[in-house]
């Protein structure tokens, strides 16, 4: 019943997502610009775009066999949608500011993508080169999904880099219809705020930097005491058929007795019974521990040991048809998904790595199955993935940042912005899933997805900002250059910033508690993005560091600001 409501949830995700995400989209879009051909042309695109995605990535799985589902097709439409419409933003902000001064809209065009393709390059790579690194993975769903999420985005940077510009400059003036260009209409029509807050972080730089960070430390404070689950009914919408029916069992059974652990004893070739002398003494020390409530087996069908004479009908329930296997049906004493229940399995193993080193002259096997065993292998594998692909990944994402900015002073304090927005971002989603939301816990394996969703993504407005903040600085100074640049871009980037969130935000309508977690935390990280790292932290490191922002190719001019 678990698998056939599971199946049955899956199935119905994938569209449901695409249809929202579009819907989504086209009114934020249309928000935004108010103008009908820069909301459905670039919508058309990208619903073109994830067809050619899906299509690849099918061709990819058929020559390499990875499994694809619809939750992996889901999250390739909000990936694309999120970033593929930020791309249309970035490009279309700057080639409207290009058109003002231009009466060629071809000249136009491609002076905007002289400035913004860097940008949308390094904020591609930085995801793309995150996602391929899970190919690395020893888990499935990572190895399966990182590979479908670097295609997507390799298609999106390819479309954003021709598709797009070349469909938005053939619509000539219309494209922003019924709105007309005139000039210094952006900068009458630039909301007030943006330039007044670059002109206070880079007067105090020092002060913003540290209120900022003191309040991002104190975000990621309740991630200590996360509670993390790993029980997959309990992912499930209350009203689900198998879910109402784990619940009912559990008020007349130990919880142990709902998800037994299996120990099975195999002698390959050989009549397990031949080394039933074994089996019990490894039933009674297994019982023995203060976290097993109960063993039975062939030697204790009803818990307790009965004697060397042996009933034929246990020997058909516990011992396998062929005679070379036998287990042992281990009940836990409390719960079999909690994180003491996979310590337990960890201490079973134990005891029969023991037994077994004590009698290394019989050719025995024993193994350790059950839900809370695979559980407890997941879990290895997710710390053992975490412990390689993170330090992978950020300096892979520090990598690009170098080869983007052309520094490494820049692309040092990017990285910490990066990192940083990750854990407060963690600290937060993990207050407001157990202290708001009351949620039993938090998808364990949903701490590597936001790690990689948000250190890629959190690259992406930061590569953008900075390179308008070195572009206006070399023109104006840091004074005028940073207000400037935060003023330029505050727009542009809030604008993306909350597409992108909202179309993450679309998976916490989905009734799965561990995508709607996921949903939930990557919106909450893009957001401290566009608001708190964009706005003060990047622009306050940047003042900090003036020209040794770029070294070891500094700028030889004095700059004109003197920080607090």
């Amino acid at each position: 019943t678990i698998l056939r409501d599971a199946v049955k949830i899956f199935q119905s995700i994938d569209l449901r997502i695409t249809l929202v995400t579009v819907l989504v989209v086209l009114v934020i879009m249309f928000v935004i610009y108010r103008a009908p051909g820069l909301v459905f042309v670039p919508l058309l695109i990208l619903v073109s775009a994830l067809m050619v995605a899906r299509f690849v990535a099918a061709i990819v799985v058929e020559l390499t066999g990875l499994p694809l589902n619809d939750q992996v097709t889901s999250i390739m439409s909000v990936l694309l949608f999120g970033v593929g419409t930020n791309y249309v933003l970035f490009i279309v902000s700057r080639y409207r500011e290009e058109m003002e001064n231009s009466r060629d809209r071809f000249a136009a065009m491609a002076s905007a993508m002289r400035r913004v393709a860097p940008s949308i390059f390094g904020s591609s790579m930085t995801t793309v080169v995150a996602m391929f690194l899970l190919i690395f993975s020893m888990l499935g769903s990572f190895k399966t999904m990182g590979p479908m999420l670097a295609i997507t985005v390799t298609i999106m940077l390819f479309v954003a880099l021709t598709v797009l510009p070349a469909a938005i400059v053939l619509m000539s003036r219309f494209a922003f219809w019924p709105n007309k260009i005139v000039p210094d209409q952006q900068r009458k029509s630039r909301p007030p705020i943006w330039q007044p807050i670059g002109r206070f972080v880079v007067r105090r730089p020092r002060t913003v930097f540290l209120v900022t960070t003191l309040a991002l430390v104190i975000a990621i404070l309740p991630s200590f005491r996360m509670v993390p689950s790993f029980n997959f009914i309990d992912g499930f919408p209350d009203d689900v058929e198998s879910k109402s029916g784990y619940e009912l069992l559990k008020k007349g059974f130990s919880p142990g007795d709902l998800s037994l652990t299996s120990v099975f004893v195999s002698t390959p070739n050989r009549n397990v019974m031949d080394h039933s002398w074994l089996i019990e003494p490894l039933a009674l020390e297994i019982e023995e521990h203060p976290g097993i409530n109960q063993v039975r087996g062939i030697t204790r069908p009803y818990g307790t040991y009965v004697g060397r004479q042996i009933d034929p009908q246990y020997v058909k329930i516990y011992n396998s048809i062929d005679g070379t296997v036998s287990r042992l049906d281990v009940s836990l004493t409390g719960d079999p998904y909690s994180e003491t229940g996979l310590d337990v399995i960890h201490d079973i193993r134990e005891i029969i790595r023991a037994n077994l080193s004590a009698n290394p002259q019989y050719e025995i096997q024993v193994v350790v199955g059950g839900d809370t065993a695979v559980q407890s292998d997941t879990k290895t594998v997710i710390d053992h993935d975490t412990r390689l692909l993170a330090p992978l990944i950020l300096i892979a994402i520090f990598c690009v940042l170098i080869l983007i900015q052309r520094a490494l002073i820049a692309p040092l304090y990017l990285l910490f912005s990066v990192i940083i927005s990750y854990a407060a971002t963690f600290g937060l989603s993990i207050f407001i899933f157990q202290d708001v939301l009351n949620q039993s816990g938090v998808a364990y394996s949903n701490g590597i997805w936001i790690f990689v969703f948000l250190v890629a993504l959190g690259a992406d407005y930061n590569i953008f900002v900075i390179a308008r903040i070195r572009e206006e600085t070399e023109r104006l100074g840091y004074i005028d250059g940073v207000a400037e640049a935060v003023g330029r871009t505050g727009g542009v980037v809030t604008s993306a910033g909350i597409i992108l969130a909202s179309t993450f935000a679309v998976l916490t309508t989905l009734p799965l508690r561990d995508i709607f977690q996921l949903g939930m935390a990557v919106m909450l990280g893009v957001l401290i993005d566009t608001f708190v790292v964009r706005t003060f932290l990047v622009p306050s490191m940047a003042s900090i560091f003036k020209d040794y922002s770029w070294w070891p190719f500094m700028r030889s001019r004095t700059t004109n600001v003197r920080g607090d």
